[in-house]
């Protein structure tokens, strides 16, 4: 194994039913989550002391068909098995679908919902790193690959809630990570 992103991808434990494997991962990854979970308390919570904000967010912004052509331009060209299309061909038509697009984004922002569908990712496991044992679940993480349409939505909620915090100097001084 050289350890290359395509080969630790491709790389899976020893398995007689694709269906059951996946199954055991996804058992593996929930447990994962609850058992993290389980360790925090809300007393755990470190609160910063900060100046009352006289400033909310309590509305996103419509955006313009223009606004939403540039975020699509702006995006990698990478598609997912839940796009109904290839992305590169999303852009090629992207006259003919932009207000449908900007509709969808703007129903979201005004709604304040996420669609269910946006929610919906394929969970790919990946190897942490070559020379793991490749039949120890452990040794992998959870890569979750969303479709375009979704990725577009969440571009556009960052785009106005990063011009906001930027906009009132709302960033802490001690962000990390």
């Amino acid at each position: 194994m050289t350890g290359d992103k395509k080969e630790l991808a491709s790389t899976l434990p020893r398995h007689d039913d694709a269906s059951k494997l996946a199954d055991q991962f996804s058992d593996f990854f929930e447990q994962k989550v609850l058992r993290i979970r389980e360790r925090f308390t809300e007393s755990d919570a470190y609160v910063v002391e900060s100046e009352t904000n006289s400033h909310s967010l309590s509305d996103f912004e419509p955006m313009t068909e223009e606004s939403v052509r540039e975020l699509v331009q702006s995006m990698k060209t990478k598609s997912c098995d839940l796009d109904p299309i290839p992305t590169s061909l999303l852009k090629l038509c992207l006259d003919d679908v932009i207000l449908s697009l900007t509709c969808l984004i703007n129903q979201s922002l005004t709604s304040g919902e996420f669609p269910t569908v946006f929610k919906q990712a394929i969970l790919r496991p990946l190897l942490k790193k070559a020379g793991l044992d490749i039949n120890d679940l452990s040794n992998y993480r959870p890569v979750s690959n969303i479709s375009f349409a979704s990725k577009l939505c969440e571009k556009a909620i960052f785009t106005q809630l990063n011009n906001y915090l930027i906009h009132f100097d709302l960033y802490s001084k001690f962000q990390s990570a």
